[in-house]
């Protein structure tokens, strides 16, 4: 019978703490950024009421400060799959929170705006958002927020190719070939 001889270990040096970053998890962000936004995420929703809009919250800030905003340009400006944002939209009408309205010139397009009901939960809920996160991001000095804000901006301004919905799911979709008379 084969028995491994493996060196003996240091206890405390591969116990696992649930939460803890794991040495090999600090060589690429693709976890940690994962995490951080589980996180926020996670920690925004447990402070809104259950009755709220939770991880829709931020659809529609983003409608109310872009009225008029044709549906598919809030999925690009969100970078968020079409389907999941009409389907937040789909909710967020129902509520009573913004309203949809059709093109006069094309009947597929659609405007979405805030309504003044969805402009009162942002006001209401707001600030509790923004405690939450300031909350989570409280072990950071606020040099270290504005520069975390400031170097994950510049990483996705910078990485374009990238920033859609699918990304790492679906290939990119291929380039149209250039017509040869």
């Amino acid at each position: 019978m084969r028995t491994s001889k493996r060196p003996p270990t240091d206890d405390a040096q591969h116990r696992v703490c649930p939460g803890a970053v794991q040495p090999y998890q600090r060589q690429g962000p693709v976890n940690l950024a994962r995490r951080l936004s589980q996180i926020l995420l996670s920690a925004v929703a447990e402070a809104l009421p259950p009755q709220s809009l939770r991880n829709q919250f931020g659809t529609l800030v983003a409608i109310a400060n872009l009225p008029g905003l044709e549906q598919k340009k809030i999925a690009t400006v969100l970078a968020l799959d079409a389907t999941s944002v009409g389907q937040i939209i789909d909710h967020l009408e129902s509520l009573g929170f913004v309203r949809r309205t059709v093109s006069p010139t094309d009947r597929r397009v659609k405007f979405v705006e805030a309504t003044p009901e969805g402009l009162h939960h942002i006001v209401e809920h707001r600030p509790k958002v923004i405690k939450t996160q300031a909350d989570v991001l409280s072990v950071l000095s606020a040099e270290e927020r504005k520069t975390l804000i400031d170097l994950m901006t510049r990483v996705i301004e910078a990485n374009p190719q990238h920033d859609r919905p699918g990304a790492g799911r679906r290939p990119p979709k291929p380039k149209p070939k250039p017509i040869r008379p």
